[in-house]
C-alpha cells in the first residue's frame, strides 16, 4: 500500500528538541508504521506516534487540537479472494483518543466536513462512509456504481477503487481510481448526498487525489 503526504501545515511551532525555525514548513505524513511531522526547511522528521498503526488518511475538524486519522489495520490480509475482503473490515478512525470500532475496509483519504461529520474512503467496500463521532452506528454510504467490493480476487478490476474526497462550496467529490477502465469524478450535493453527476475524466485512468481551485477547475495525479 503507498503511503502519501496529506496535509500541510505553515507556521507552526517546531517540534520538541529542534531550533526554532520560523520559516519552517511543516507537513504531516502517513505511514503504514507511524504517523510523521516533516519540516520541509530543515528535513527534519520526528515521529509522531507508532501505537495505532495502519496511518493513513489525516485531516481535522475546525478550531480542533485533534487529528482524525484513517487506520487500515489490515496488513496481514492478502486482498487475493472474496474471503480475504471479507475478513479486511477492520480500518477504524481515530480522533484524539477515540477510536471507532473497526468497519473500514482498506480505507484511504478521510475529510473532516463542514457540517462536523467525517467522509472516509472505504475503498475494499467501493463506497465512501459518512459518519460522526457522536452519533456512532449511523453510517451514510454513498457508490458510484452497483459494484459492492472493489475486486473479488488478486487479478480482479470490478470496483471503482474509490481513493480520495474533496468538500467544496457544497458539493462532495469523490475520486474513482477504476484501474484500467479510466477514473471517473463523482459529484454529490453536500451534505444531503444527492447525486449531481459521475463524470468519465477522458484519456486518464488509475488517478489518485483530487482538488478543486477557486475556479472550479478539478486537480488530480
Amino acid at each position: 500500500m503507498s503511503h502519501a503526504v496529506n496535509e500541510t501545515f505553515a507556521g507552526q511551532p517546531a517540534a520538541a528538541g529542534e531550533a526554532d525555525n520560523p520559516h519552517s514548513v511543516f507537513v504531516i505524513v502517513s505511514t503504514i508504521h507511524f504517523l510523521l511531522l516533516v519540516d520541509l526547511t530543515t528535513r527534519s522528521v520526528v515521529p509522531l506516534e507508532s501505537h495505532r498503526p495502519g496511518y493513513y488518511g489525516i485531516s481535522w475538524h475546525a478550531h480542533s487540537e485533534d487529528l482524525v486519522l484513517s487506520h487500515d489495520r489490515a496488513g496481514h490480509i492478502t486482498f487475493a479472494d472474496i474471503a480475504s475482503y471479507a475478513g479486511s473490515e477492520v480500518g477504524a478512525v481515530s480522533c484524539g483518543q477515540r477510536t471507532t470500532p473497526g468497519f473500514l475496509s482498506a480505507p484511504h483519504q478521510i475529510l473532516c466536513a463542514s457540517d462536523g461529520r467525517i467522509v472516509c474512503t472505504n475503498t475494499g467496500r467501493n463506497a465512501v462512509a459518512i459518519f460522526d463521532f457522536d452519533q456512532p452506528g449511523r453510517i451514510q454510504e454513498l457508490r458510484l456504481s452497483d459494484a459492492r467490493w472493489d475486486r473479488f480476487n488478486a487479478d480482479g478490476m470490478d470496483g471503482d477503487h474509490l481513493n480520495s474526497v474533496f468538500e467544496k462550496d457544497g458539493r462532495l467529490y469523490v475520486l474513482a481510481h477504476r484501474f484500467t477502465k479510466g477514473s471517473k469524478l463523482g459529484v454529490f450535493a453536500y451534505p444531503s448526498l444527492e447525486p449531481i453527476e459521475v463524470r468519465a475524466i477522458d484519456g486518464r485512468t488509475g488517478l489518485h487525489n483530487i482538488w478543486i481551485d477557486d475556479g472550479g477547475e478539478a486537480i488530480s495525479c
